[in-house]
């Protein structure tokens, strides 16, 4: 077995232990074990395995809009936050993405930005302080995942992608606690 932090991690197979990844190559009747004596022991957890190498496999995709008293906003992740908080805390909450995550110029129309497996697992820990920071106020951010195969983006980097705003679908967003826990399907 091998321990790795979740924003790290490159699991085929894993559970999330805590804050923590467990991968391993076991069977299902040997998860299944594993997970009954997680049971017992009063621990929590979740079994996940990753399409990441597949051949052809469909890939999800995220997107996290704003919601207000559990009311949908049509607000991205990032279109609130300025009116939310001061200076000071907008820009941390912003730091991250500031630092790492591409602006694409050239999409001249109108889009709807999602994040790729890759880009949540980067920037998972940023997204869910926002959201701690967001239910501080009234406010929550909310995912919808997107199961893709072969599709055309208006815009791809390793991180996210751009798609017609006609991929929004309002019904399918819903609440999380942690962002590593939407990477377990």
């Amino acid at each position: 077995m091998n321990y790795v932090e979740p924003e790290n991690n490159k699991r085929e197979r894993g559970l999330i232990v805590g804050q923590y990844v467990v991968t391993c190559n076991f069977d299902d009747e040997s998860l299944k074990k594993l997970t009954q004596f997680f049971d017992k022991m009063g621990w929590e957890c979740s079994i996940g395995k990753s399409l990441r190498g597949t051949p052809d496999a469909v890939q999800p995709l995220f997107r996290f809009e704003m919601f207000f008293d559990g009311a949908y906003q049509g607000a991205g992740l990032f279109q609130e936050l300025d009116n939310l908080f001061e200076p000071a805390v907008y820009r941390k909450l912003l730091k991250p993405f500031k630092d790492e995550l591409p602006v694409p110029m050239e999409v001249t129309q109108p889009c709807s930005f999602w994040f790729t497996e890759a880009g949540v697992q980067r920037f998972g820990c940023a997204i869910d302080e926002i959201n701690k920071c967001a239910l501080e106020v009234g406010w929550e951010v909310k995912c919808s995942v997107l199961w893709v195969h072969e599709i055309n983006y208006l815009y791809e980097d390793e991180y996210q992608v751009a798609l017609g705003e006609e991929f929004i679908n309002i019904e399918n967003f819903d609440s999380f606690s942690r962002t590593a826990d939407l990477l377990l399907y």
